[in-house]
């Protein structure tokens, strides 16, 4: 990261207790253990804690509806982009 970052925000699907269409923000150190990969299953909690050491590092995630692997399928569930609106907010509110 540049050294002039000050925060860094993730805005991404994350699998947690909630209905589908929650949105929430996380710390890479809160993230639920094990429920947060890319579509091809590799774990970016690593990373993120890696660079959570240089700035600071939110993620803004939304219960997906459903997570289609190993095909993908483009698209947002219905619940998902209903959470839309809501998501903007919150990013706008974390760059305040």
């Amino acid at each position: 990261p540049d050294e002039y970052w000050e925060k860094v925000i993730v805005v991404d699907v994350v699998e947690f207790d909630a209905e589908p269409g929650t949105v929430r923000t996380f710390s890479p150190y809160d993230m639920p253990r094990d429920k947060y990969e890319n579509v091809h299953t590799w774990s970016v909690e690593e990373p993120l804690h890696e660079l959570a050491e240089s700035c600071e590092v939110v993620i803004v995630g939304c219960k997906p509806g459903e997570i289609t692997t190993p095909e993908v399928q483009l698209g947002l569930s219905e619940a998902v982009e209903k959470a839309v609106p809501e998501t903007i907010e919150v990013i706008l509110n974390e760059i305040k």
